[in-house]
């Protein structure tokens, strides 16, 4: 095995082990509404209001949840509240250098909101206003984790887009409306495939289905509702719930 692949595999091992860490956090955040945890010998107080999304970082090494306040990050089997801008990250989507998003700015930002589609390659701490700055709030959509492709769910019309099924593969400078054949009820969360743009995953009430096609056709996987999912590292499946 290549060097190359052995450092692959073992990122994507620790991955595997944030993505479960990540799902006991939703579980006990949606119960309890925040969390107290211990981050070296004090105990800090860490919140999850809404939470939008998570990611891991491209080495593994930090899991990043986005909620309603802002960012939180998980490293070295702490918690911590990084000083970084306090956004509402809706529809946050992690990549292997930070994340696409859309949202609210915080108290403070000299950003328009809504925040159309934004992007940070430093994990919040400098944001790029990419398109639609203003004019919309996309709470469905997701990006390829190695790429440059992004889907997005527009509920109404702006200056570009009508409403419908969209995605970019140049980072969301151009767009392609999407026909979602097949894709009867609302989606609820969208998947991209970390490196093949064709491929993404639509979770909804009637249950999860997958397009090869760009979203032109959809074919489902299962008939029971599904409120989440993703692909793992490798895109060789699907995690789903």
């Amino acid at each position: 095995m290549s060097k190359r692949n052995a450092q692959r595999k073992k990122q994507q091992k620790r991955q595997q082990q944030m993505r479960l860490l990540a799902i006991s956090v939703i579980v006990i955040a949606s119960i309890v509404g925040f969390l107290i945890l211990t981050a070296g010998n004090d105990r800090v107080r860490v919140t999850f209001p809404d939470i939008h999304g998570m990611s891991f970082s491209g080495d593994g090494a930090q899991l990043w949840v986005a909620t309603h306040n802002g960012l939180v990050v998980y490293e070295n089997g702490d918690w911590a509240k990084p000083d970084l801008p306090i956004n509402d990250y809706m529809g946050y989507s992690g990549t292997a250098d930070g994340f696409f998003s859309s949202g609210h700015p915080g108290p403070g930002s000299n950003l328009i909101n809504p925040l159309g589609l934004v992007r940070s390659q430093d994990y919040g701490k400098t944001l790029t206003t990419v398109n639609f700055s203003g004019q919309s709030d996309f709470h469905t959509m997701a990006a390829s984790y190695y790429g440059e492709t992004v889907y997005v769910v527009n509920p109404r019309p702006n200056s570009l887009l009508s409403t419908g099924m969209f995605y970019s593969l140049d980072g969301g400078e151009t767009w392609e409306q999407s026909a979602a054949d097949g894709l009867a009820s609302s989606p609820i969360q969208l998947a991209v495939h970390p490196e093949r743009s064709n491929i993404v995953a639509v979770a909804t009430q009637n249950g999860l289905l997958l397009s090869e096609d760009f979203g032109d056709t959809f074919t489902p996987i299962t008939r029971d509702m599904t409120t989440s999912v993703a692909f793992a590292p490798d895109g060789e499946r699907l995690i789903y719930g």
